[in-house]
């Protein structure tokens, strides 16, 4: 179980468009939570989420703490304890105005594991980022303002569907590989979505070496070829880097070759399949269903968003969670009607396992 040593006044991190908080996660997700100082005696604690204060600072440097999540108005204020390194510091939005967030690791503490923060600022990555420090290091990568249509000329290709959207989800990965430093087990996902249990991705990543992905959105073979599911994605570094690398040289440079070749509609996830594979794909025996579904299964993994504890997921305009909470997005109020919901979320996720492609 993760302890967490919880000391935020009026829960902080709190999304502006709704009233989902990391306080809320973390009791979903079951955390070990401690609020007063006198609990910590003999705790190793995973994450301490507190307000700047130098003096518990100091007191908390004491104690077996992993890492502190710090919240206060400027970085440049922060006196880091002796027993700590600065790891991060990613600007937020909360109720009571503009914060830092500052991330102190533990000179002892090592992780395998990076995780890689992607999307366009939102206020909900402020809760995510904070619920993803337990499992690793957060790289926050992602991008306040752009163009699609700019982006969208970057993109050697014709008739290819949300060009600019494709070019910029690639580039923030890559973006945020450059930023990674352990270099071993790298998970990317979404700033505006969260799964509160990553454990069973890193126990497998420890253990593999195929990219992991979720069932969530996953297609057969026999509906779409070489389809994945990015809403979550794993794998060693170096294999993160080439499916990136070379999903950028695709865009750039040999996009309409490749889709001829294997006569794809190249679905944003489908770049990305294919160019992981792209070293070791045989071209003519990709049209046949049995090949693809053969390749597939020996490159890739897929683990149930079951497996992975309270999540919120975003499909199209549908808001998915199983959390006990309501949310409010884009000004409209979507209550957890649970027999809905399941049913949405079954209808999304028909693949179970890696043998169901």
């Amino acid at each position: 179980m993760v302890k967490v040593f919880y000391n935020l006044f009026n829960d902080l991190v709190e999304q502006q468009a709704g009233n989902i908080r990391l306080l809320d996660i973390l009791i979903e997700n079951k955390c070990d939570m401690l609020t007063e100082i006198g609990q910590l005696r003999g705790n190793k604690i995973d994450v301490a989420y507190i307000m700047y204060n130098e003096q518990l600072i100091l007191q908390l440097n004491e104690y077996q703490i992993k890492k502190m999540s710090i919240f206060v108005k400027g970085d440049d204020d922060i006196i880091v304890p002796k027993n700590f390194v600065k790891h991060s510091s990613d600007k937020m939005e909360a109720m009571g105005g503009k914060y830092y967030n500052v991330v102190l690791n533990n000179k002892n503490y090592r992780t395998d594991t990076e995780i890689i923060l992607t999307g366009p600022d939102c206020v909900y990555q402020d809760i995510v980022r904070n619920v993803y420090l337990m499992y690793g290091n957060v790289i926050t990568s992602t991008m306040n303002k752009y163009n699609p249509d700019d982006l969208a000329l970057q993109v050697k290709t014709r008739n290819l569907p949300n060009a600019g959207n494709i070019y910029f989800n690639v580039l923030m990965v890559l973006e945020g590989l450059k930023k990674c430093v352990v270099k071993n087990n790298v998970i990317k996902v979404r700033n505006d979505e969260h799964f509160a249990n990553l454990q069973p991705v890193i126990n497998y990543l420890n253990e593999e070496e195929k990219i992991v992905m979720t069932n969530f959105t996953l297609q057969k073979v026999s509906q779409l070829k070489f389809s994945l599911s990015d809403h979550l994605l794993a794998g060693k570094y170096e294999n993160m880097l080439l499916m990136y690398s070379t999903a950028m040289d695709v865009l750039k440079n040999k996009i309409t070759d490749l889709r001829k070749k294997l006569r794809l509609e190249y679905t944003p996830e489908q770049i990305l399949a294919v160019s992981y594979l792209k070293n070791i794909l045989d071209y003519n025996a990709a049209k046949d269903e049995s090949y693809v579904r053969k390749i597939m299964t020996e490159k890739f993994h897929i683990i149930s968003i079951n497996d992975l504890g309270n999540y919120k997921l975003i499909n199209a305009d549908q808001v998915l969670t199983n959390m006990k909470v309501v949310l409010k997005e884009t000004n409209r109020e979507i209550e957890n009607q649970k027999n809905s919901k399941k049913e949405i979320v079954a209808n999304l996720c028909l693949i179970k396992d890696i043998n169901d492609l």
